[in-house]
């Protein structure tokens, strides 16, 4: 049964995904150059100075099939349907094909478009009407369409069975019908002279032909197959390039009519986009392997040097896990690459570099680049204590006994390989691990061989052995591949798991095996959270279980997958695990109380998880797509009431997926996390069962469970620390150069106190009156202000926790700045009676227990920038003694159970075994 509980996780983006097989539709716009690339069901608009995304379009319901631009408009077909963007919103939709669209032309202010239902059809786009409709015979498959320049009202449609037809789309009449060309026409582009068109085909071969004569001037051969895209530069040079399905761009020289160079490892897969700017030396091309670049032609070979791209995976990352800091993220694929990406700018993200293989590869004839890259990347751990200093990256790969050392620093493969001594021959690594201090590397093989390394030297230091014994027989080798290998914080113990179901600690210092722990099933994996001490395994049984690694016990065993478990994640407080399983299932646990707390199905299994040191984002990878997901800790930026998943719960709420914008979709809802709530309340009759309360219970009781427990507010905790700390950061905010004074008011206007200066109203007929005195009354020079207002009802109201209630709310809603001025602008006339009422205030506000954080901040700026007057004041002293005593007497309470709540954890783990 599927619930309506607030969920733990929400979408937040996509990184690491650019194009896809789709050609991107490029315009000029002014003098710089826009890119429209389709990304599975979407489409971004970059910036081609920079390579920076300007836009993101929406979701589609199908993938994208074909895109075009024109001005501010984007035009794109997903299935049978048209879709017209503005930005990011749908101006126009467009129906009337009966199968997928593959094609799409701007035409002036029409739309041209070609479906796989054999018809060409064309748009009022403005009024999103259909205008004309030209129906093709059934063995006439459409494959490309063009205007040639000049030609009014006429389009050139190639299909896949080499036939080439130029029609008038305004009489829907066949102008001509060229000759056959023998082999399926996959590209079209009007070159620099008139009449002339480039035909590219399936052959290879590349046909200059004049479309008024029906005349082939030449023709050119590409050696690498199927012609999939061509373009003619434009700033002088009579070239035109060409590229293929391997990932190659071939430039010719029509003047000479012959092969220049041809361009190797250009993208690694088809290349789909070729496009020269207009005037400029510069080549944008985009490929299959999600990869976007621009080419600047400068060498003397008659070749282009790379001047900027963005990339990400070509194929589904296996392993992720976040570098130091909440902003960068390791990722290892398929695709034999590794990378680090930035969670804040595209920017930032690259590829670790494996050294010189273009210059190998072109050494080598007929040697593709990705042919010289280390195998996948299966496992991989970092360590950043020491990565200035040297390597401090190492990995094991898919089929070999190396294990290989990387350089963060510099992005690029270290200088070492790490061979196993595994003296059953060549057995190849299984999984690696740093050590806590970044001095060391442990690796682990198939057949249970364990060894460590020297990261800096790259020399091997020791085999994790121990020889069998009959008194012991727990005390013998991994006898199966090792599946993880972990090492704690203070390089205490080596932690190992295997296939043959052992978890064995060994002493780090000298190797010796200090206890091995027999389980039930199979291990398939281990993650350690070094902060905590705990080290969560996970075994081929469906069962997850979690160590403690100083006693090396079993704390918690949490059960309820039902599919393969692929990874966990810890959070950064050690408080929840996440885990996720085959059947596109996630689950996050709650280490303290070994309940299942949210629960979701996404839409594709996820393959790999990793929290933030923050614990503010879940990054997961799925095994159909190319990107990193980023999923935002919604009790991170807000409140949310969790409770563990009922009995009754047997499926899981299924979750949309982030999309490529930079926001909250379908996540931090408002009406989800604040009245759509619950709590664990335990029933008094009912022992052990959990009771959920209404939204309406939930929100009465969401600013105090109870006046004995001391409560925090619900507004976000950094407020408080800027308000502590406002004076630090003011003075590290100033500016260097003093501001200008602005022009003076009369002196004799009264302004209201705040931090932006008001003037006093003058109120009606004030001014009017003559016999009114010409005295300054210095009260009103002087006006009270909200604040002042609501602490003095608040010490005179009957009722004083509603009133010191409303009084903290109104605090609450004022800005630090806005605090902070009011406390320094309290007055001391009428014997410091403002003092008191703040100091009173605060009395009252401490036994209520409620908004502790609150109180306290604003009691630590008054003592601060009021102690030398109350120093001075009896009265005020007696307040301030008053207010101790209150702290103390809470602090005590407080102390005092969360004694009592350690020493009953500490009781209750030592129980287990």
């Amino acid at each position: 049964m599927s619930s309506a509980r607030p969920h733990i996780l929400a979408p937040f983006r996509v990184i690491g995904l650019h194009c896809d097989n789709v050609p991107v539709a490029l315009q000029r716009l002014g003098t710089t150059y826009f890119a429209a690339t389709s990304v599975e069901r979407t489409f971004q608009v970059y910036n081609c100075d920079r390579l920076t995304v300007v836009a993101v379009g929406g979701h589609h319901e199908e993938p994208i099939s074909a895109i075009a631009t024109h001005n501010q408009l984007t035009f794109t077909a997903a299935g049978p349907t048209i879709y017209i963007w503005h930005r990011s919103k749908v101006v126009g939709i467009l129906n009337g094909h009966e199968r997928n669209v593959t094609q799409l032309l701007v035409f002036g202010d029409h739309l041209i478009s070609a479906g796989e239902d054999h018809s060409l059809k064309v748009w009022d786009y403005r009024h999103s009407k259909l205008q004309e409709e030209i129906e093709f015979e059934e063995y006439f498959n459409v494959s490309a369409i063009l205007h040639p320049d000049t030609y009014l009202n006429k389009v050139l449609v190639a299909s896949r069975e080499g036939a080439l037809q130029l029609w008038n789309v305004r009489t829907k009449q066949l102008i001509y019908n060229f000759k056959n060309f023998g082999s399926p026409i996959t590209s079209l582009q009007q070159s620099p002279a008139v009449d002339v068109i480039a035909i590219g085909l399936e052959d290879g071969r590349i046909l200059l032909h004049n479309i008024r004569l029906d005349k082939t001037l030449f023709s050119f051969k590409q050696e690498e197959g199927a012609v999939t895209t061509i373009s003619f530069r434009s700033d002088g040079f009579n070239q035109m390039v060409t590229g293929s399905k391997l990932g190659n761009v071939a430039v010719w020289d029509l003047d000479k009519q012959r092969l220049i160079t041809v361009m190797r490892g250009v993208h690694h897969g088809g290349v789909f986009t070729l496009c020269f700017f207009v005037g400029e030396p510069l080549l944008f091309t985009s490929g299959g392997d999600n990869a976007i670049k621009v080419w600047i032609f400068d060498q003397s070979d008659g070749s282009a040097r790379l001047l900027r791209s963005r990339a990400g995976h070509s194929a589904p990352p296996q392993k992720i896990r976040f570098y130091s800091t909440s902003s960068l993220i390791l990722s290892a694929a398929r695709d034999k690459s590794f990378r680090l990406f930035s969670t804040v700018r595209d920017q930032r993200s690259r590829e670790f570099s494996q050294g010189k293989l273009a210059a190998q590869a072109k050494k080598l004839h007929n040697t593709r680049e990705q042919d010289l890259k280390l195998p996948p990347i299966t496992s991989f751990d970092a360590c950043q204590v020491r990565q200035r200093d040297w390597d401090n990256i190492v990995s094991c790969h898919a089929g070999s006994n190396n294990a290989h050392t990387w350089r963060k620093e510099n992005f690029v493969l270290g200088k070492h390989s790490l061979r196993s001594t595994d003296n059953k021959g060549a057995q190849p690594l299984t999984a690696v691990c740093m050590s806590a201090c970044g001095n060391y590397a442990f690796v682990g093989s198939r057949s249970g061989w364990i060894d460590q390394f020297n990261i800096q030297s790259g020399q091997h230091r020791r085999a994790f052995r121990v020889t069998p014994s009959a008194k012991d027989p727990l005390a013998a080798n991994h006898t199966a591949a090792i599946q993880g290998l972990a090492v704690d914080a203070m390089n205490r113990y080596l932690i190992s798991a295997s296939l043959d179901g052992t978890l064995k600690f060994w002493s780090f210092k000298d190797g010796s095996l200090i206890k091995s722990v027999e389980l039930d099933a199979p291990i398939t994996q281990i993650e350690i959270q070094r902060e905590s001490g705990l080290l969560a395994v996970v075994c081929d049984d469906l069962i997850l279980r979690v160590y403690d690694i100083e006693t090396q016990v079993l704390v918690r065993r949490l059960q309820g997958h039902t599919s393969l478990i692929t990874d966990v994640a810890f959070s950064g407080d050690a408080r929840w695990l996440a885990s996720a399983s085959g059947d596109g299932h996630l689950r996050v646990w709650d280490l303290p109380s070994g309940h299942c707390i949210d629960w979701v199905k996404m839409h594709s299994p996820i393959t790999s998880l990793s929290f933030s040191p923050r614990t503010d984002f879940l990054a997961t990878t799925h095994v159909d797509s190319r990107g990193i997901f980023l999923w935002a800790n919604q009790n991170y930026f807000s409140n949310i009431f969790l409770r563990p998943i009922r009995s009754d719960e047997t499926d899981p709420d299924e979750v949309a997926m982030p999309s490529l914008s930079a926001g909250l979709e379908g996540g931090l809802d408002e009406d989800s996390s604040d009245s759509s709530s619950s709590s664990d309340d335990m029933d008094s009759e009912a022992e052990d069962k959990t009771l959920e309360m209404s939204p309406e219970e939930a929100e009465a009781d969401a600013d105090q469970l109870s006046a004995e427990l001391i409560t925090l507010s619900r507004t976000p905790r950094s407020k408080w620390r800027t308000l502590v700390n406002l004076d630090v950061i003011q003075e590290r905010n100033k500016p260097i150069k003093a501001p200008e004074q602005p022009k003076a008011a009369p002196f004799i206007l009264p302004t209201l106190p705040g931090v932006e200066p008001k003037f006093v109203a003058t109120t009606e007929g004030e001014n009017d009156d003559d016999n009114s005195s010409r005295i300054i009354d210095m009260s009103k020079l002087r006006p009270k202000t909200k604040f002042v207002l609501a602490l003095e009802a608040a010490v005179d109201a009957e009722s004083a926790d509603q009133s010191v209630g409303e009084l903290v709310k109104l605090i609450e809603s004022m800005t630090p700045s806005n605090i902070d001025f009011e406390i320094r602008s309290l007055s001391q006339e009428d014997d410091c009676n403002e003092f008191k009422m703040v100091m009173k205030f605060i009395l009252a506000a401490i036994r209520t227990n409620a908004s502790f954080e609150v109180i306290e901040s604003v009691l630590n700026v008054f003592l601060k920038v009021h102690g030398d007057v109350i120093a001075r004041e009896a009265s005020l002293q007696e307040l301030a003694k008053e207010i101790r005593r209150e702290q103390s007497q809470s602090w005590s309470r407080l102390q005092d159970l969360m004694h009592q709540n350690l020493c009953l954890i500490s009781y209750f783990s030592n129980l287990q075994t």
